[in-house]
């Protein structure tokens, strides 16, 4: 609402074409700021996918670590 009463007063105080003017360049931003929430999305689905990977590889190299302890001798005595 209270954008609306601002776009309002704009139309009072600006000039011809102004309105349309900022009227375009807010649906230009409006575009571009869609298009940056879908890449940060897709970005963020990726940087998802790989994490998930590290931490199945590092599961992967803890057992593997485990059965390499597992099967050392026993330490002997000095």
């Amino acid at each position: 609402m209270a954008v609306e009463s601002r776009v309002g007063h704009l139309e009072t105080w600006a000039g011809p074409g102004q309105v349309e003017a900022l009227s375009t360049s807010l649906t230009d931003l409006r575009g571009d700021l869609a298009a940056f929430r879908r890449e940060v999305r897709s970005e963020l689905g990726t940087i998802k996918t790989d994490l998930t990977e590290v931490r199945t590889r590092l599961g992967r190299m803890e057992d593997t670590m485990a059965e390499v302890l597992r099967r050392l001798p026993p330490i002997a005595d000095r």
